[in-house]
């Protein structure tokens, strides 16, 4: 028997095998769909929903979009919320769901196409499964908030950066500030590598059209008032401290300020210092996405306001630093006790002090193990045999004239 023709033999059976697990899987993302579908929809008001809705009516009346103080996003969000103040609310609540949900599905398929492009459609139920039946998505879910409708935003928007299409990433990620500000760090990315022709060309139109809504929206004179309650922490300081996953939240909690002063300077500086290495050396897909994940979590840290929404926009980062890093088994290690922090039931994960507290512990040593995570993978002194395989970005080096 001539060699190989055993292994050939089998080929087409473990494909099989293959193709049977994953039209199992994809099915299996159908049902859990339809499942949260049901179950969201029942368990939950959709509070995070309201005030967006509450504002494009307002706007439609002609009154202020700022009259309900939840409402804390740009006037350009109330107009964009407008048509969807018309349907009735069982209706719009289903359809955010479903919209919501299918986002979700989205990102997995274009993380998969990106890390794994020969068994992106093996790899991507599977992790649809693992996102939708995490506690961060289902939380947001329920919440019905704005963040998780982002994250294909997220994700198309790094994964341009990595492939070098600077222009497109721009401006996805400055487009959605038109919705909610969360991913306008991104911008950081392109900055830091110089990329100053793509910011202009994305910056440049946003900013007009939210010159425009200033000018226009009934009651966006009072955006600064509420941005500068949303720096504060917006509503979760004091007694909602604890549903607040930034340092500063623990920090109200459990009464450490000076603590976490300490330890957000030394995450400052840290951060500071890798972007400023990342600005000097050749960056590969995986090093860019895992990038915009240290600019993320570091403002989650940082800054005084972080929510189980915002989680889930650093998953795909977490992946990438397994991708970017196979040869570095401490960022390897580091990503994955955050995505099981991250992603995990809380039925198989241990009990604490109460469901409020036990999140915020538990969200918090994620974001901060994705941290070092990071910074292990972005820090080291040179770039994998793996990721120099992968397209490579580097500073616009196109040279000035005399």
């Amino acid at each position: 028997m001539p060699a190989g023709t055993v292994g050939n033999e089998f080929e087409p059976v473990i494909l099989n095998i293959i193709e049977g697990i994953a039209t199992a899987a994809w099915l299996g993302v159908v049902v859990l769909v339809l499942h949260l579908l049901s179950i969201v929809h029942r368990a939950g008001d959709g509070q995070d929903l309201v005030p967006l809705i509450q504002a494009g009516h307002a706007m439609l009346q002609g009154k202020s979009v700022y009259s309900n103080r939840l409402f804390v996003y740009p006037p350009t969000a109330a107009v964009a919320s407008s048509p969807l103040s018309l349907l009735p609310w069982a209706a719009l609540r289903r359809l955010w769901l479903l919209v919501t949900l299918v986002g979700v599905v989205a990102s997995a398929v274009m993380g998969a196409r990106a890390f794994c492009p020969r068994w992106w459609w093996v790899w991507a139920p599977g992790a649809a499964i693992v996102a939708l039946a995490s506690d961060m998505v289902i939380h947001s879910l329920v919440l019905a908030n704005v963040s998780l409708v982002l994250l294909p935003a997220a994700v198309a928007g790094l994964l341009a950066f990595g492939r070098d299409r600077w222009v497109l990433g721009s401006a996805i990620v400055a487009a959605s500030a038109l919705i909610k500000p969360l991913l306008a760090p991104l911008l950081l990315i392109p900055l830091v590598r110089r990329q100053w022709r793509a910011l202009l060309l994305a910056l440049a139109p946003v900013a007009t059209v939210v010159l425009v809504s200033l000018l226009s929206v009934p009651g966006a004179s009072d955006l600064p008032q509420v941005m500068s309650r949303v720096v504060g922490g917006s509503a979760l300081t004091g007694s909602k401290a604890v549903w607040n996953l930034s340092l500063f939240g623990f920090g109200v909690v459990h009464h450490l300020q000076a603590v976490v002063l300490v330890l957000r300077l030394t995450i400052l500086a840290t951060s500071a210092a890798v972007g400023a290495r990342m600005s000097r050396r050749p960056l590969s897909m995986a090093d860019t996405v895992a990038a915009g994940g240290l600019v993320l979590v570091t403002v989650f840290l940082c800054t005084n306001l972080s929510e189980v929404h915002y989680l889930p926009l650093l998953v795909l980062p977490l992946v990438a630093v397994v991708v970017v890093t196979p040869s570095r088994p401490v960022g390897v290690l580091l990503a994955v006790a955050a995505a099981v922090l991250l992603l995990l039931p809380s039925a198989v994960l241990p009990a604490g002090g109460g469901p409020a507290v036990d999140q915020q512990w538990r969200f918090l040593a994620g974001e901060l193990l994705s941290f070092a995570a990071f910074v292990a993978s972005l820090g080291r002194p040179g770039r994998t045999q793996e990721s120099a395989a992968q397209p490579v970005s580097a500073p616009d080096a196109r040279p000035t004239a005399p």
